[in-house]
């Protein structure tokens, strides 16, 4: 359940947006609706898109807009049982394109603990070459209380550095590690004590970057304001005492 929108009392019905419900994507949301006496759910929005919702004060319709990382938005309003009542307007990437700019890549990959799933978005620098090399940048967060990477097309405000960094010349990996909001309760809870450590053992740079057919390009660095602080106050970066595991991420990482 991610949210409730609207109880309709007179005629015993909830209607909410839930997660999970998209096999390709578990992030993304379906509006549904089902009786207060747990009988007769049915989705609303029965499509494999995201959807983000706004309901006016009246209740009388809902406005939805909905995309996918890589399928711009298109918003129109809808009745209650998802009939479109009209097509407010699709969005336009052609200038977009133009300047070349490609999709991010959604991908899923086992943790570090070769267990769980995680998601995450893969983004390619402007004219990405295939034979070239690149560098990679981790645009990790390593809080648990926020979701890295938005199902939308729309970034949201932790994905917004990660194209701008790709139109540098970076291929960059932006992944919601385990941990992450709406998680089962045991991680956030264990994670709170050991904020520092929550970053980097459960990525999975490597398999994230070989969930891509792409060509070699240099190991994942971590990014963000307390991996990089942490590191250096702990491990004296730059001198022989890092760590063995973050040796091991300086060599050439190659993509297959």
């Amino acid at each position: 359940m991610r949210q409730i929108l609207y109880v309709d009392e007179a005629e015993r019905v909830v209607y909410f947006i839930v997660a999970g419900l998209v096999d390709e994507d578990p992030y993304r949301r379906t509006v549904c609706r089902v009786g207060l006496d747990g009988a007769g759910f049915t989705k609303i929005t029965d499509d494999e898109l995201d959807h983000i919702v706004t309901i006016p004060d009246n209740m009388e319709y809902l406005i939805d807009s909905a995309s996918s990382v890589d399928t711009p938005p298109v918003s129109r309003v809808l009745d209650w049982v998802g009939q479109v009542l009209v097509e407010l307007e699709r969005a336009d990437i052609t200038k977009l394109t133009a300047a070349g700019w490609t999709p991010p890549e959604r991908f899923c990959v086992k943790a570090a603990d070769g267990e769980t799933d995680i998601y995450g978005a893969l983004y390619r620098p402007r004219g990405f070459d295939r034979t070239q090399r690149y560098p990679v940048v981790d645009t990790l967060y390593p809080g648990p209380n926020v979701n890295r990477v938005a199902p939308s097309f729309d970034p949201g405000g932790m994905g917004i550095d990660a194209e701008p960094l790709a139109a540098l010349g970076f291929v960059v990996l932006a992944v919601d590690g385990r941990g992450t909001p709406r998680a089962e309760q045991g991680l956030p809870r264990r994670l709170v004590r050991s904020l520092g450590r929550r970053g980097l053992p459960g990525r999975p740079c490597r398999g994230a970057a070989a969930a891509s057919p792409n060509p070699a390009v240099d190991e994942p660095g971590p990014g963000g304001r307390v991996r990089p602080l942490r590191r250096r106050v702990r491990y004296r970066t730059g001198d022989a005492r890092l760590p063995r595991d973050v040796q091991s991420r300086r060599r050439p990482l190659r993509l297959a």
